[in-house]
């Protein structure tokens, strides 16, 4: 791949989220929420909210790593009806792979 065979550092192609947006639109609701729809939208709060900083986490290990690869980020794939959503695409020169972020709260 000669691309890759040209880097000398991380790259990311695709960097943004649509997990900001999520948790920006869930905080509005949140806030205009009363009595138990309010507790179901904290709790999807505090897991949406751990997901995305287990994603910046990933992100600035990948940054940091020194490695050449190219990186995408929330790639979304659908064929008919039927799709599916990745947290990062990383390539590089002899491998792809697909890492898929969990970010856990609670007691396991």
């Amino acid at each position: 791949m000669a691309l890759i065979n040209k880097l000398d550092k991380p790259i990311f192609l695709k960097e943004e989220s649509k997990l900001k947006v999520y948790i920006s639109k869930l905080q509005e609701l949140y806030n205009k929420a009363e009595g138990s729809f309010k507790y179901k939208f904290e709790k999807e709060l505090k897991i949406d909210i751990m997901g995305e900083l287990g994603e910046k986490n990933i992100a600035y290990e990948l940054k940091n790593s020194n490695m050449p690869m190219y990186v995408l980020h929330d790639v979304t794939l659908e064929i008919d009806d039927l799709s599916a959503q990745i947290d990062y695409i990383v390539v590089t020169r002899k491998r792809t792979f697909i890492i898929e972020c969990k970010n856990l709260i609670g007691n396991i």
